[in-house]
């Protein structure tokens, strides 16, 4: 799983998944209440990589 960490920088964390639901997961460890998820991040992605936060409701594709 993708996070962003602290310093702005993508974090990979692997996570423990209990149930797949389809398009809902549920997850029973490698995340923390308030991390902040990569909800689609691309292919390429890497740890360490810098992440602009766009505005909510700014950009967002619909």
């Amino acid at each position: 799983m993708a996070v962003i960490g602290a310093d702005g920088k993508v974090v990979l964390n692997p996570v423990t998944v209990k149930r797949d639901l389809g398009q809902v997961i549920e997850v029973d460890g490698g995340l923390a209440a308030g991390d902040r998820v990569i909800g689609n991040p691309p292919d390429g992605v890497a740890a360490g990589a810098t992440v602009r936060i766009a505005e909510e409701g700014k950009n967002a594709k619909h």
